[in-house]
């Protein structure tokens, strides 16, 4: 009887660790979800105005364009003149839960990283188009 007493009160203690282990790692995780919430609520996004560096344009004396300089080889073209067939190409390509989610995909996030530790190496991304925009514009690629 003190036998099963002593074997009931470990259980008892590791169910109160696993728990209390439980408790520490929520409140962990949206401390970090709130964190982040509060982070992105105080960027500045005024850059997606203009995300795409402006070209130094060059007229000819009758004022036509003669030539753009510019860094970049992109240039801007209004989304009413792309297909949309092509936009969900994108969407069904980069992200295909774009419409489940708020810009943050934790389940593909999740998922990417439980294929990668299988494979041992970086096997898969989870960012959504929301993330690589704000990449592109907001950080370089300088280290």
């Amino acid at each position: 009887m003190e036998q099963q007493s002593r074997w009931q009160a470990r259980k008892n203690k590791r169910k109160r660790h696993w728990l209390l282990n439980g408790a520490v790692f929520a409140v962990f995780i949206v401390g970090v979800y709130l964190a982040m919430q509060w982070y992105i609520a105080t960027r500045d996004i005024s850059a997606l105005q203009n995300p795409l560096p402006a070209p130094t344009v060059i007229y000819d004396q009758n004022g036509r364009v003669a030539s753009k300089i510019s860094s970049s080889k992109m240039e801007w073209v209004p989304i009413e003149r792309i297909p949309n067939h092509f936009l969900e190409a994108v969407v069904a390509t980069e992200d295909r839960r774009f419409y489940q989610h708020h810009g943050i995909d934790y389940y593909g996030i999740l998922r990417a990283l439980v294929r990668n530790m299988k494979a041992g190496e970086w096997a898969e991304g989870g960012s959504t188009i929301t993330q690589q925009l704000a990449k592109n514009v907001f950080l370089t690629n300088e280290l």
